[in-house]
């Protein structure tokens, strides 16, 4: 059975079948159902509305806790487990990236890449940034004593040195020009700029993995991804996303989700999981507009697990029970 969770503005799923037991984020605080025990867990991203719900009882066990492969978000995750006092703490932790196999070759994972010079792949060398951004941070440095001095010498010469012959270096040269931008726009504010920097990658590093159960049928999981994420999977391999069940990413954000991008999809139907959440400077709650039209001029049936509405009327009923032409598939 895999199973869609009605969890408010968040993301739940289960899949127990064909030797697969794992649960896939927690979804909302108002999300009560019982975790299963005996169960493995896989937190998609460090997102509160993806880990703060769900709820064990004293015999509840977590096998084996799946993360992604980053140590921001590694930790995040880790801590808002462990702030949850009736949640039991996983026998064992793991890292998973693009190109894991689980589960016997039933779970492929596509997000994140194990590469780290993926992560900011739009932010190319830029020495004025960077410069600027050591210059910034000069000051309070400056002036400590030689050895200080040395150390802040070697990071300048490294990066611009030896950045064409390590990809780890490349790794430090893009981190730094993130927070180079993150400390401009942010006005020169560099304790804004690091935990800009911290929170910048959550749904970047949404785990996205495709499970292909044993009649054929694929469905894909997307966490919060955003285009990137698909295009690079997209260039990497063109058979990658395919689907025939797609549960929706980031709520049906507009930022998730087009027409190319579904174009590689294919699926025949969609679980949308949302709560009319509208956030920052959205003018349309998820699931945007643009991403309904996209899927219904694509026909692909549409689930949502609530009322659908904009501005004020009702676009579309939630859905609940079994999702037609999809054996043991449901929405609770």
């Amino acid at each position: 059975m895999i199973s869609f969770y009605e969890c408010g503005q968040g993301d739940a799923s289960y899949i127990n079948e064909n030797g697969v037991n794992l649960f896939i984020d927690l979804g909302s605080s108002q999300f009560t159902r019982l975790i299963p025990q005996n169960t493995d867990l896989m937190i998609s991203h460090s997102h509160a509305d993806h880990i703060s719900g769900g709820y064990v009882t004293s015999n509840t066990s977590i096998n084996t806790l799946y993360v992604p492969a980053y140590f921001p978000e590694y930790t995040a995750i880790i801590n808002r487990l462990l702030s949850r006092p009736n949640i039991p703490f996983p026998r064992i932790v793991k890292v998973v990236y693009d190109g894991m196999m689980l589960y016997s070759s039933a779970i492929a994972v596509l997000n994140p890449p194990i590469d780290p010079w993926n992560y900011w792949p739009d932010i190319e060398d830029d020495a004025s940034s960077i410069d600027n951004f050591l210059r910034s941070i000069e000051n309070p440095i400056r002036g400590k004593d030689v050895f200080v001095n040395s150390i802040y010498d070697d990071i300048r010469n490294v990066i611009r040195d030896q950045i064409s012959k390590e990809n780890s270096l490349l790794f430090i040269e893009r981190m730094l020009a993130r927070l180079a931008w993150l400390y401009v726009n942010g006005g020169n504010n560099l304790i804004y700029a690091i935990n800009s920097f911290r929170n910048y990658d959550a749904n970047v590093l949404s785990i996205i993995f495709s499970y292909k159960r044993d009649d054929g049928k694929v469905f894909l999981f997307t966490g919060d991804a955003n285009k990137k994420q698909f295009y690079r999977i997209m260039q990497n391999s063109t058979n990658a996303l395919k689907c025939n069940l797609l549960k929706v990413p980031h709520h049906g954000s507009k930022k998730s989700l087009n027409k190319k991008i579904l174009g590689a999809m294919t699926p025949d139907a969609a679980v949308i999981s949302h709560n009319n959440g509208l956030f920052g400077r959205a003018k349309d709650p998820h699931p945007n507009a643009q991403v309904l039209n996209i899927l219904n001029g694509a026909n692909v049936a549409i689930y949502p697990t609530n009322d659908v509405v904009k501005k004020g009327s009702l676009v579309m009923s939630k859905y609940r029970g079994h999702i037609p032409s999809f054996s043991n598939v449901q929405i609770i």
